[in-house]
């Protein structure tokens, strides 16, 4: 996410300097997000083509403790750095530039020439009816005795056009269950946050937002390793493709790792109940998703038919480093001040 949103940074500022950002660019840019976030590396870009989007912009602009990815809303992030830019003109009137002292005339005297401060200034007035503010009144927008900050503004902005979306899978998993609430939306991903592993965490979150990249473009009929018929591949390849179960040995592993208490039972439900204990058995759970989807999308999506290892040891292996790496983290001091 990092890496999307320094690129699409880039766009925004240009836009912001030089020209207007158009409904068009806007466009393209959201067809090179969805491209980099949910195709498989067998799909290259390429500005004709259409591409799958797995998770809908009102899902993904929120945060993924509430199933989201935190992704941008192309748009609202730029009217709130034209709404930030104005509010710091108005508020900062220490600031001698001649750009700003020119929006400044022009407010002062109500003759606005420049058309993106004409613009900055509508956005700027649907804004301030958020803050509970009157839209017309021509004050900075303030927090703690300073211009709103650009993230505030676009928090809020998110807050006010987006509503949090289940996906119809979403839905059904958030019905009540039979015995146990095991896979409510309402704290499924709450507890896939608190997850210590961080690549298991991703494929735990993409999992259970059934946003794996490229899976959206599988089209067979029956299962690549075990010929199953009428399968979903989002929960097939982890639970029930009996080529991946023959594969690894709960038992065999939680005793190997001396971790108690851990069910030998392989199944959503089963694996699911560790997230909640937000202890090493969440850990262990996130990283045999994670080697499951390692093996199966190098089958899936090798360009080079290499196929990654999948067994008791590679789980094994990953938690023993995974286990060091956080006694190294805790056994640190603390830097003295």
């Amino acid at each position: 996410m990092s890496i999307l949103k320094s690129y699409t940074l880039s766009k925004l500022s240009y836009h912001m300097y030089l020209d207007k950002f158009t409904e068009s660019d806007i466009k393209s840019l959201n067809k090179i997000i969805t491209w980099f976030l949910w195709s498989s590396n067998l799909r290259p870009f390429e500005d004709a083509k259409s591409f799958k989007n797995t998770m809908t912009l009102s899902r993904a602009v929120h945060h993924w403790k509430n199933g989201g990815i935190s992704l941008w809303d192309m748009k609202l992030r730029n009217d709130a750095q034209h709404i930030w830019i104005l509010n710091r003109v108005i508020a900062n009137q220490d600031v001698y530039s001649p750009y700003y002292q020119s929006w400044r005339n022009q407010i002062r005297h109500n003759k606005i020439t420049s058309p993106t401060l004409k613009h900055s200034i509508l956005l700027w007035q649907q804004f301030r009816p958020i803050m509970k503010l009157p839209p017309h009144q021509m004050k900075p927008i303030l927090s703690n005795d300073e211009p709103l900050p650009l993230k505030l503004i676009y928090h809020n902005l998110i807050n006010h056009h987006h509503k949090p979306v289940l996906t119809s899978g979403q839905f059904q998993l958030s019905l009540p269950p039979t015995k146990i609430d095991f896979t409510s939306t309402r704290n499924i991903f709450y507890y896939i946050n608190s997850i210590k592993h961080h690549r298991g965490r991703n494929t735990v979150f993409r999992f259970f937002s059934r946003s794996l990249p490229g899976m959206a473009y599988i089209k067979q009929d029956s299962c690549k390793l075990c010929s199953a018929n009428d399968f979903d591949p989002h929960t097939h390849y982890f639970f029930n493709c009996r080529v991946i179960l023959n594969k690894f040995n709960l038992k065999h592993i939680t005793q190997h790792l001396q971790i108690a208490n851990y069910e030998d039972e392989w199944s959503l439900e089963k694996s699911t109940t560790h997230f909640y204990l937000c202890d090493e058995s969440s850990d262990l759970t996130a990283i045999i998703y994670h080697n499951i989807w390692k093996h199966v999308s190098s089958i899936l999506f090798s360009q080079d038919d290499k196929i990654l290892d999948f067994s008791n040891q590679s789980i094994i292996s990953d938690f023993d480093i995974h286990r060091n790496i956080l006694k190294l983290i805790n056994n640190t001091p603390t830097p003295a001040n």
